[in-house]
């Protein structure tokens, strides 16, 4: 009987040991940067999103979805973050779709959205991300090319993007640099 009851007691300290110790693993989060000049973080949703405050220097007001605009002096190139209700059954390698349909409904007069690329990358912090370049007619005249980075977070898409005309100063590699510094906590 003694024996049950020490193999029991080493059982349960050995058990609590394990849960204070996290079983070998960490409960730590990753840290992200702290909010400044050429950083935005979302705490709620865990991410953070890194661009070049020199280049784009003016700060939009944004509405829901938007959580960031920045802009350059003559409203290009352009970042933008936000997040959308992640759809069910949507693969991340075509979530780019995501993209096309809000583009559509927050510039009416858009059209002409085509996808060029959809590539499903690994992020700094290992969290899967679905990279696109697009093509779009801003207004029916003014021609766009548009990189992003799309990741599901909980029940949300997280999607960044930045955008210019094709033959403007800031090269799609610039573009393309800034969409992948998206950065998840959780």
């Amino acid at each position: 009987m003694q024996k049950k009851m020490s193999i029991w007691c080493g059982i349960v300290f050995i058990g609590a040991m394990l849960l204070a110790g996290g079983c070998g693993h960490s409960t730590k989060k990753a840290q992200l940067p702290e909010a400044g000049a050429g950083v935005f973080v979302n705490q709620e949703l865990g991410f953070s999103v890194e661009y070049p405050a020199d280049v784009l220097t003016i700060k939009a007001p944004v509405k829901p979805p938007l959580l960031l605009t920045v802009v350059g002096p003559k409203k290009l190139p352009t970042l933008m973050a936000l997040a959308l209700a992640k759809p069910g059954k949507l693969p991340l390698e075509n979530s780019g779709v995501l993209v096309v349909g809000f583009l559509k409904k927050a510039f009416p007069k858009s059209e002409r959205h085509k996808l060029l690329k959809q590539e499903v990358i690994t992020l700094a912090n290992g969290k899967k991300a679905n990279y696109i370049e697009m093509k779009w007619k801003y207004d029916r005249t003014l021609t766009l090319v548009t990189t992003g980075t799309i990741a599901y977070q909980g029940e949300k898409a997280v999607i960044v993007l930045a955008s210019n005309v094709p033959t403007g100063v800031t090269p799609v590699s610039a573009l393309e640099s800034w969409v992948k510094t998206l950065k998840f906590s959780k």
